[in-house]
């Protein structure tokens, strides 16, 4: 059996923590740390958007402090930036908050020649 291998520029991860504990943020974070690192980025490249969520969803935004617009980025620094500076929410787990965002992520700050779909 050959497996199917997917550049991944055209990848989309989604890591789900749906424990409301601290360990399990920890193993998130480190996680999403290393696989960021692990990414070749750039504009014809990977792409990365971060959903932050609990009980309440925030889309992490990029750009200059005095502009932060993007919902994605291919500045490498940038994604493992904030990631590092992601804090645990500490609250109830709204798994379908964090799809529904991460929906917008994706149909406003993806590639241009990649179809948009809600399914």
């Amino acid at each position: 059996m050959r497996a199917y291998q997917m550049p991944l520029s055209r990848m989309v991860l989604a890591t789900l923590e749906p424990r409301s504990v601290s360990l399990g943020w920890v193993d998130t974070k480190t996680f999403a740390h290393s696989f960021v690192s692990r990414l070749d980025m750039g504009e014809s490249a990977a792409k990365v958007g971060i959903v932050l969520y609990s009980y309440y969803s925030t889309i992490l935004k990029f750009g200059t402090e005095a502009d932060k617009k993007r919902l994605m980025t291919t500045d490498k620094a940038e994604a493992l930036a904030a990631i590092d500076g992601m804090v645990f929410p500490r609250s109830l787990t709204n798994t379908h908050l964090a799809l529904a965002s991460a929906m917008d992520v994706l149909q406003s700050g993806g590639r241009q020649d990649v179809p948009k779909s809600n399914t």
